[in-house]
């Protein structure tokens, strides 16, 4: 095994016993809660490492942009979420590529990127699926009320190129804190405002699949 100092530069150095105890470690917490954990890749960007998440329990995973799900799609995984919108008109057709392939869903938070996968799913085999971005504190994307996220569902309805499947939000601002009680604070308050907002559109007649919740630091304070 070479020295360290030996390597090239750049170069990735992990340690496994920490490696397999996070991936455990997630998955049981995930198992405990009776969730399904969808591991997002933008950190490791690496299929070896994701097919190890996906082999310990792991539904599916979450990526960060288009390249990413490119990779991921073409190591074999079929079941993908990307957790951003999709706006830009060559993405949109990406996007649209990707999708013949397996199940693969983006975040929407406007009548504007409604409207784009909407035109280029007009000749798919399947319609474009999306979730709703419920924005939990974070306030870089997403739709702010749940009065918000009801008027956009309706919106899709008028769009048969498109099929709303489930809301997601990202809890980045929880990131800033090391503080157990406002990290449980932050995790209460997130999946109070989702599963409200699931009610609610469940009782306007919209059939939800997926509630993606969880950023990081918050999965320790989840309850079930």
């Amino acid at each position: 095994m070479p020295k360290t100092a030996d390597l090239p530069t750049p170069a990735l150095l992990l340690h496994e016993p920490a490696l397999s105890q996070n991936i455990q470690a997630m998955q049981a917490k995930a198992d405990q809660l009776g969730l399904h954990l969808r591991p997002h890749v933008k950190t490791h960007k690496m299929p070896a490492l994701a097919q190890r998440q996906w082999d310990t329990g792991a539904t599916g995973l979450a990526v960060a942009t288009l390249h990413e799900a490119t990779m991921m799609r073409e190591a074999g995984f079929t079941d993908i979420q990307v957790a951003n919108e999709v706006i830009q008109p060559a993405a949109v057709q990406q996007f649209r590529n990707l999708s013949e392939q397996g199940r693969l869903r983006c975040a929407v938070d406007s009548i504007a990127g409604l409207e784009r996968l909407n035109e280029a799913f007009q000749r798919s085999r399947y319609p474009a699926e999306v979730l709703l971005d419920i924005d939990t504190g974070l306030r870089r994307a997403g739709l702010s009320s749940q009065e918000d996220a009801l008027t956009l569902a309706h919106a899709i309805r008028q769009y048969p190129n498109v099929k709303l499947t489930g809301l997601m939000t990202h809890g980045g601002h929880s990131y800033g804190s090391a503080d157990p009680a406002t990290l449980q604070g932050y995790a209460q308050a997130e999946q109070n405002q989702l599963e409200a907002t699931a009610q609610a559109l469940q009782q306007a007649g919209f059939p939800l699949d997926t509630v993606s919740i969880g950023a990081t630091p918050l999965l320790p304070y989840l309850q079930p």
